[in-house]
């Protein structure tokens, strides 16, 4: 527990925050070229103190966030997202991807959404 204390205290934390909210915004900008659309960005006041990001579209999106999330998860790779505690809305964080996840994230959340897409 003390290495690991260690090891927290050692992380340039500033940077870490700049690199999650910079794949964030790489998602973002790819599923905001979706007509209906729409992200944003914020950090929660309880637990996960990391870049988030929120998703939202109108009724040009013919599904629902569970609906979108339940497409999400059957695909390959499977893809889970947070549906927000009414599901409304679709979330995500980036701390835990690795690099390149957050492509494959976005690709993947394009081709539903368009799928969906009236």
């Amino acid at each position: 527990m003390v290495k690991a204390l260690e090891c927290y205290l050692q992380e340039d934390h500033e940077a870490l925050n700049k690199e999650w909210q910079h794949r964030l915004e790489m998602i973002s900008n790819e599923i905001s070229k979706v007509p209906a659309v729409t992200t944003k960005f914020f950090v929660p006041d309880i637990a996960n103190h990391v870049p988030h990001m929120e998703i939202r579209w109108d009724k040009r999106i013919s599904a629902t966030p569970k609906e979108i999330n339940a497409a999400l998860r059957k695909g390959k790779p499977a893809i889970v997202l947070s549906t927000g505690e009414e599901g409304e809305v679709l979330s995500l964080n980036s701390f835990m991807l690795q690099p390149g996840e957050d492509k494959i994230i976005a690709s993947a959340v394009v081709a539903v959404l368009k799928a969906h897409a009236a």
